[in-house]
């Protein structure tokens, strides 16, 4: 493992600052409400006697109309969403337990980061069953599958195979290099606590009454939230991991570049 000093000069605790609060000012809109789909249309998903085959269908025609008006053929986030996000302040929870201040994502994000060195070691992650491990190692790791955000939108893994091995016995091992980030604890939950999901949500338009569809929406807009965090850490700060306190491990690392992995094999 070689790890080095690397410090960009703005990751400090964020100083509590007068600015304007989600709740602020008129609501703005994305202005595509006539687009999104229909949720009447998704009724029956809501329908205990619905086949679950049937239901699955259509949250999932339901999730690809949202994404083909949110994303463009590259993956990329619609503009309009990603100006809301870099403008619109949140009320997020400081390092100070209970203290908050209005901050955008971005502001949020930076003062989580504590210091940034490199990375260069081997690194162990669990997969629910052999044959995940198998299509990882066929296709690589895909930010589109990312469900784990504690230490933000990545594919976690363990310092070490007895720690992997806690989650599933089906482990694999990759190389990982790169600007890595040491980030304060569970520093997105406090983004995704600030109500951020929600304002995506209203901001796009989506007002749905059906618990499925109302479940299906807030799934994407979380997506799109990290996605977002995601693009901001690697594109822009050129941070390809983090590591941090998670759960019952220290040493829990999450990758959120999947160009930073290679040479992926089960252990």
């Amino acid at each position: 493992m070689n790890i080095s000093s690397y410090n960009l000069g703005i990751y400090s605790s964020m100083m509590p600052f007068k600015g304007s609060s989600m709740s602020a000012g008129k609501k703005k809109t994305m202005g595509v409400e006539n687009e999104l789909p229909n949720p009447q249309l998704y009724a029956d998903c809501d329908n205990w006697n619905y086949p679950t085959k049937k239901k699955e269908e259509l949250i999932a025609d339901y999730k690809s109309k949202l994404k083909n008006i949110i994303f463009d053929a590259d993956k990329n986030i619609d503009k309009r969403i990603v100006d809301f996000l870099d403008n619109q302040k949140f009320e997020i929870e400081t390092s100070t337990p209970g203290v908050k201040v209005p901050m955008t994502i971005k502001e949020a994000i930076n003062a989580s980061i504590k210091e940034v060195n490199d990375f260069d070691s081997y690194l162990y992650h669990a997969t629910a069953w052999k044959e995940i491990g198998d299509e990882i190692i066929r296709t690589g790791f895909d930010p589109d599958k990312i469900s784990r955000t504690k230490l933000g939108p990545g594919f976690y893994f363990s310092g070490s195979e007895g720690g992997a091995r806690e989650y599933s016995s089906s482990v694999l091992r990759a190389d990982c290099k790169g600007k890595c980030a040491n980030v304060e604890a569970a520093y997105f939950e406090k983004i995704t606590d600030a109500g951020v999901i929600s304002a995506i949500k209203d901001f796009i338009g989506i007002n749905n009454a059906g618990y499925a569809v109302n479940t299906a929406a807030y799934e994407f807009c979380s997506k799109i939230l990290n996605e977002y965090a995601r693009q901001y850490l690697v594109n822009d700060l050129g941070i390809d991991m983090a590591y941090g306190a998670s759960g019952r491990f220290e040493t829990c690392f999450a990758v959120y570049n999947p160009n930073s992995i290679s040479n992926i094999r089960h252990n």
